[in-house]
């Protein structure tokens, strides 16, 4: 497993997460660091109260761990942390593993893969959208589907587990998560439809 964690997105959805990786850790000695672009949210201030790390930048987050966790709410906001001013592309050394949970399109998960591809320091991006809502988060009820390399699912795996009752490679085409995540959302959408 990974030294270091990091989580940003503290959101419906991130923050039963986070709490649940921050339980986690604790167990081992250890903490979350995290971001959040709001810091006067109650779930950030819950989480500094149980021990988490809040940082400064995304950029001090992917400096400092060895695995980061986004969570957040649409292509745009998690461009901004990868790929902004301070974003973790900035911070990104060798073997550190990006894991988006988000829901973004498989164009804007190749294009972060081809950034990390393009520093040339082994930096692998992970594709593991989640399915299951906030209720599912806070109970640790969600599934994931994660794409990308191999080796690099296999590390993150154990810490996925902290939160998901499902974790599944679905290949090594990054964007294929995103795909899946896709379908299964409107799957849903239709079979309400009827």
């Amino acid at each position: 497993m990974c030294a270091e964690v990091g989580f940003i997105g503290i959101g419906e959805m991130g923050g039963p997460v986070a709490g649940h990786l921050q339980a986690f850790l604790a167990e081992k000695g250890e903490r979350l660091l995290f971001w959040n672009r709001s810091k006067e949210k109650p779930a950030v201030r819950a989480l500094v109260e149980r021990g988490a790390e809040l940082v400064d930048s995304p950029r001090e987050l992917a400096s400092r761990c060895d695995v980061v966790i986004t969570l957040v709410a649409h292509d745009a906001a998690l461009a901004d942390v990868v790929l902004g001013e301070n974003g973790l592309l900035h911070g990104a050394r060798a073997n550190f593993i990006h894991v988006d949970m988000s829901t973004v399109s498989p164009t804007t998960t190749e294009s972060m893969t081809d950034s990390y591809n393009a520093l040339g320091v082994g930096a692998r991006y992970l594709a593991s959208p989640v399915f299951g809502r906030p209720e599912a988060a806070a109970s640790k009820m969600l599934a994931t589907f994660t794409s990308g390399p191999l080796e690099a699912f296999e590390a993150v795996k154990p810490i996925l587990a902290a939160f998901t009752r499902v974790q599944h490679h679905v290949g090594e085409r990054v964007s294929l998560a995103n795909v899946v995540k896709l379908t299964g959302n409107y799957m849903i959408i239709g079979s309400m439809q009827v």
